[in-house]
């Protein structure tokens, strides 16, 4: 088995279909890939459209669990993966029709530890690119080359993994989480010795607007301080440029859940006050930024921690662009 898709599936009713399809619909025969499809725990009728995939592609199965998040989904879909590659696709996107066969080719006859593909945004039927990645030469390179680099998003389904590769660094994802992409894939890419990039768009991001990444929920900013955190914790394991690398994904995690603050009730934010006072050692990357501005709110929010998400609004306000 060259390819395994493993698609996580909780409350995607509307979009399995198109997902499904995508996957399916494919050049690379169905002995070459398996598409492993985890329940987890879904409370609509996805798993109604799964099974009917399931009945008429062999290649198809189904492991059923506990609602367990994404993190644990993804999990459970690697320790069962057959294939040599694994691919984490999400419910709500789709891929790219007839692209498997070049995929796997370029994998295996390049003897890759990870593939980085292209993905576009779709919205209102508008098809927009993430990531411009022209300047690529075909060179092999290394996790640590294609972050200084700069042509890395931490996005989970934008890089196919050597399933090997994965199970010998100890590679799993966060449980318990939002943002478990942000906290993987920096550990996953200091590690890469081979990988190649295709330029093509292959991954298409449906903006649903309800969707985990993109809805309102407090525990989204208690979640960032802990992937925070966890970079913190293996960001000694690490040297040169990717500790400013994994500074700055620490940096973005820490404002983000600031921001987020502004959207709790007077009880939650007392609560993430408390949490941030016992992190205020995240700050310390603030400091250490090149950034003048960064380095202020990090001496304040590390001197007045209990109130840094009034500060970082005042930076918001004043200081920050809006996608900063």
């Amino acid at each position: 088995m060259k390819l395994s898709i493993i698609i996580p599936v909780y409350n995607v009713e509307k979009f399995i279909t198109r997902c499904l399809h995508s996957c399916v619909s494919q050049n690379l025969s169905i002995n070459e890939f398996e598409i492993v499809v985890v329940n987890d725990g879904t409370r609509d009728n996805s798993m109604k459209f799964v099974s009917q995939f399931a009945e008429e592609y062999s290649n198809i199965s189904i492991i059923n669990q506990e609602n367990k998040g994404l993190s644990a989904a993804r999990n459970r879909g690697l320790s069962v993966a057959k294939g040599d590659y694994v691919w984490f696709v999400d419910s709500d996107d789709w891929i790219e029709n007839d692209c498997l066969a070049e995929l796997v080719y370029k994998l295996y006859t390049e003897n890759l530890d990870a593939l980085l593909i292209s993905a576009a945004n779709v919205s209102e039927n508008k098809i927009i690119r993430r990531c411009d990645r022209m300047c690529y030469d075909g060179t092999v390179l290394t996790g640590i080359d294609v972050v200084y680099n700069n042509i890395l998003e931490v996005c989970v389904p934008f890089t196919i993994y050597r399933k090997e590769f994965l199970f010998s660094n100890n590679l799993k994802f966060m449980e318990g989480v939002f943002h478990e992409d942000t906290e993987f894939t920096p550990r996953a890419y200091y590690k890469l010795k081979r990988v190649s990039i295709c330029d093509k768009i292959i991954y298409y991001v449906y903006q649903n607007p309800n969707s985990i990444t993109r809805s309102i929920n407090p525990k989204k900013s208690f979640d960032l301080l802990l992937v925070a955190s966890s970079l913190s914790d293996y960001c000694e394991f690490v040297s040169g440029k990717y500790v400013g690398f994994i500074s700055r994904q620490i940096i973005t995690c820490v404002n983000k859940a600031l921001l987020g603050a502004k959207f709790m009730d007077n009880d939650q934010k007392r609560m993430f006050r408390i949490q941030i006072k016992k992190n205020k050692f995240l700050f310390k990357y603030f400091v250490q930024s090149k950034f003048f501005v960064f380095v202020i709110e990090g001496i304040l929010c590390y001197l007045f921690a209990y109130r840094s998400d009034c500060i970082y609004h005042f930076f918001y306000k004043f200081f920050y662009p809006r996608n900063h």
